[in-house]
């Protein structure tokens, strides 16, 4: 949470309640229920595999509360819409039964209980029962409202059929120009109706100074940032997507089910195109986008995970504390690299 976020506590509660207001004053819709169960059932059908490990420890944990025909389909699958069951649920969220939990360094000097196990500080407090009135009494807003239907939610799950004769076991160019290329390589193995996209917009600024390696950086975690809400929709329906910047320009990637990923690719180019910088979310992004971005970059590499989530400034000014094998991973990273920017 931002540090404004951290003091507006109370407002995002009520917006929370006011929500929970909106969904208690409408019905429990039969399209919403019939969407989620759709993708359900498709993400089952079309499960990649998982590693054995991870896959045998969820199934355990899941036995204490699914039986044992269903636990396999237990979190994909829903088996019946009742709508008086769901809204029997709602009795339960309501402020009088609501646990708190803030997390701040604000509230540093302000404890008087230690946690049994890790030593960790912390104060507990009753709800003042105004807090709890005028949350009962927060009525609605009008800015949230249901979502529309999935534009997303693939259709057409049917495999492309390719001549056998045709097919090689390396990517191929099929297209190309001074400025373009492009690679092409079947799946003869998985044979899941998916597809994996990856585009490298090339431009030699990106990564010219320091200057313009971090403007690339602000740009990138501000276009991901416009993005997140638009594309919330394309994550529920199995499409993936990630933004970043390299030594030789922008990576934009998608993956998922190839009936909709077009659209998922229009949208995000759509918005890089047309994309216009807000004041506010850059003043935010600043401030967590660390003074040392190619150190946050080499770990992204070093880890390999397209999720990495930069850290707060102050977070990451604590380098020097770190272990000694992150630092002689960064450093010696540093010295194989072609060109890089450090400190």
């Amino acid at each position: 949470m931002s540090e404004e976020g951290d003091d507006n506590i109370d407002n995002i509660v009520k917006l929370v309640y006011q929500y929970l207001n909106m969904i208690k004053s409408e019905a429990p819709s039969k399209w919403i229920y019939d969407e989620m169960n759709n993708l359900g059932k498709i993400n089952f059908t079309f499960k990649d595999k998982e590693k054995p490990i991870s896959f045998v420890s969820s199934l355990s944990a899941d036995l204490h509360i699914f039986s044992f025909e269903h636990i396999l389909t237990a979190h994909y699958y829903l088996t019946k819409f009742e709508p008086n069951l769901i809204e029997s649920i709602y009795s339960y969220l309501k402020p009088e039964k609501m646990r708190l939990t803030a997390s701040s360094k604000k509230y540093q000097g302000q404890t008087d209980l230690i946690e049994k196990w890790y030593g960790t500080e912390y104060k507990q407090e009753t709800l003042d029962e105004q807090k709890i009135k005028d949350l009962n009494s927060c009525g609605l807003n009008e800015s949230f409202h249901l979502p529309a239907k999935n534009e997303y939610v693939p259709e057409d799950l049917k495999l492309i059929k390719h001549d056998q004769a045709k097919l090689t076991n390396q990517p191929r160019i099929i297209y190309s120009t001074p400025l373009t290329r492009l690679w092409f390589k079947e799946d003869t193995k998985f044979l899941l109706p998916k597809v994996v996209i990856k585009v490298e917009l090339r431009n030699p600024l990106v990564y010219f100074d320091p200057f313009h390696f971090n403007l690339a950086n602000l740009f990138e975690h501000l276009l991901s940032d416009s993005l997140n809400e638009h594309l919330y929709n394309a994550e529920l329906a199995g499409l993936k997507y990630s933004i970043s910047t390299t030594n030789y320009g922008l990576v934009t990637s998608f993956s998922g089910f190839s009936d909709k990923i077009h659209v998922l690719l229009n949208t995000v180019y759509d918005k890089i195109t047309s994309f216009k910088i807000d004041s506010q979310r850059f003043n935010i992004i600043k401030d967590s986008v660390s003074i040392d971005i190619f150190l946050c970059l080499i770990f992204r590499k070093l880890f390999r995970t397209q999720n990495f989530i930069f850290k707060y400034k102050r977070d990451l000014l604590n380098f020097e504390a770190e272990q000694p094998f992150k630092h002689s991973a960064y450093y010696m990273t540093l010295l194989i690299a072609e060109k890089g920017w450090s400190k």
